[in-house]
C-alpha cells in the first residue's frame, strides 16, 4: 500500500480547486443572466431561451411530408402504381345562409361540397398583444377594460386621438417646410 506524501496531497488539493472553481464559472454563466435585469427590466434570460425550438423541426417535417406527396403523385402518372400515400383533404361547402365552411371530414348534408388537398401550412404567428386603453398615469388598472386588438379605443378617448393626430399633421407640416427650405 503506497502512502501519498505532501507533494501528492498538494496536487489533489490544486485539481479539487481547479474543478470547483470550473463549477462555479459554469454556475456564473449559466445563473447571472436569469438574474441580471434586461433593457426592459425583466431578466435578460429565463429558462425557455435554453430550450431549443421546435418550429423549425415540424417545418422540416411539413417539407419532408410535401417532398412525399409529390413523389407519391410521379409515381402515379408516371407508372400508374399507388403508394397509398394520399395528401389530407379540405372539404368546403356553403350552406343556405351563405355561410362557408372547412373542415377535414365530408359533411354529410352538403350537396355542393368542393375536395381540395390541405395545405401543409402552419400558423407560427404570436396571436397581436391585449393592449390597456385610457389608463391615466395613478388610475388603477381595475377600472378599466383591456380591449384585444383589432378592436377600436374607447369611445371617451376617441377627442383625444383626434387632438394628437391634428397635432402630429401640424408637427409633419413643419418638418416638411422645414426640409423643403435646405
Amino acid at each position: 500500500m503506497r502512502r501519498c506524501t505532501s507533494e501528492c496531497r498538494e496536487g489533489g488539493i490544486v485539481k479539487f480547486k481547479m474543478i470547483m472553481m470550473v463549477v462555479m464559472l459554469l454556475v456564473l454563466g449559466v445563473g447571472l443572466p436569469m438574474l441580471l435585469p434586461g433593457p426592459n427590466g425583466k431578466p435578460m434570460m429565463s429558462w425557455r431561451d435554453w430550450v431549443p425550438d421546435t418550429n423549425g423541426l415540424d417545418t422540416v417535417v411539413g417539407e419532408i411530408k410535401e417532398i412525399a406527396y409529390s413523389a407519391n403523385e410521379i409515381v402515379e402518372k408516371s407508372a400508374g402504381v399507388n403508394a397509398g400515400l394520399e395528401r389530407p383533404k379540405l372539404y368546403k361547402w356553403q350552406d343556405e345562409q351563405g355561410t362557408w365552411h372547412f373542415s377535414d371530414q365530408p359533411s354529410e348534408t352538403a350537396n355542393n361540397q368542393v375536395v381540395e388537398a390541405l395545405p401543409q401550412t402552419k400558423n407560427t404567428m404570436a396571436p397581436p398583444p391585449e393592449i390597456d386603453f385610457g389608463r391615466e398615469e395613478g388610475q388603477s388598472s381595475s377600472t378599466n377594460t383591456t380591449i384585444p386588438l383589432p378592436m377600436t379605443v374607447p369611445a371617451a378617448n376617441i377627442p383625444k386621438l383626434i387632438e394628437d393626430a391634428k397635432n402630429l399633421q401640424k408637427l409633419a407640416d413643419k418638418r416638411a417646410k422645414q426640409f423643403n427650405k435646405m
